[in-house]
């Protein structure tokens, strides 16, 4: 760690998902890590862990609704200066992640970027590394909408996108939504990965982006806090993040991990998340 510390901290909420899901890929990008607090309070350990890290910046992702008024004064004692604390929020969840975007990514662009549900975790987890690991963010949508709207449509022309990739089958983003980006794009430049469930769409976004790795993560898929603040880390590896069955590591994951050529597997969560046999890599039959 450098002695002036890292240069960014995203913070958010640790009992809702989708704020942190687009800090992710952000907080990569700067060399930075996402930490999660109580709605209304910074827990110890992680007070603990911003003392070690010495942000510069504190991004807080999410509302005041997310994270109070009263956490984020607490935050501006952790940086050089209050002003070194900001607020990437919105009115929702999907205007929140289009706030973080554009903080993180504006000044340099993007190429691509990888497009998911906001109504649901799964997907977006195992895009986070993914984008990271190609410079790009995950923004969130309304998946059930029945076209990509307005203001994500002016995202990704600011910011110079040119390849888009979706999260997730029609169930969790709508053919619409496809559609209207195809047209924005071109056809050639809007990827689908659909997938029979999430551990499938995990290892279908695994073999677009890495084509060999020396480590690889794994989360449950059923829970999102260890696989959020573990994808800056897979990200900082240049490794995919996995999600599996908390009792056995589904097959085609075993698999995607033999032909990655993996030296390193690492579990991301007590035995409660991913059981001892997962961690001997037993397989789901």
């Amino acid at each position: 760690m450098p002695v002036d510390g890292v240069p960014v901290v995203y913070v958010a909420n640790g009992y809702n998902f989708p704020d942190a899901l687009t800090a992710g890929p952000a907080a990569a990008l700067q060399g930075g890590a996402v930490l999660l607090v109580e709605p209304a309070s910074i827990p110890a350990s992680v007070a603990a862990e911003l003392v070690r890290l010495q942000p510069q910046r504190i991004v807080v992702a999410g509302g005041p609704g997310s994270v109070s008024p009263a956490v984020f004064a607490q935050l501006q004692g952790f940086v050089p200066s209050p002003s070194d604390v900001v607020r990437a929020g919105g009115v929702d969840r999907y205007e929140a992640s289009r706030t973080i975007v554009r903080d993180a990514f504006a000044s340099g662009g993007a190429d691509m970027a990888i497009i998911s549900t906001g109504g649901n975790f799964p997907d977006a987890l195992s895009a986070g590394p993914a984008a990271a690991s190609q410079g790009g963010p995950v923004i969130l949508v309304d998946g059930s909408a029945s076209s990509i709207d307005a203001a994500t449509r002016q995202l990704i022309l600011d910011l110079g996108i040119q390849h888009l990739y979706i999260a997730g089958g029609t169930a969790s983003v709508s053919p619409g939504i496809e559609s209207s980006l195809k047209s924005l794009l071109g056809s050639g430049n809007v990827v689908r990965f659909a997938g029979a469930d999430r551990f499938a769409v995990g290892v279908l976004i695994s073999q677009e982006f890495f084509a060999s790795a020396d480590y690889t993560f794994v989360a449950t898929g059923y829970k999102f806090p260890d696989a959020l603040t573990g994808g800056p880390l897979a990200a900082a590896y240049g490794a995919p993040l996995y999600l599996s069955e908390p009792n056995c590591l589904p097959t085609a994951i075993a698999t995607d991990i033999l032909d990655l050529d993996a030296q390193a597997i690492v579990l991301l969560g007590g035995p409660g998340s991913l059981s001892p046999a997962v961690e001997q890599l037993h397989t789901c039959h």
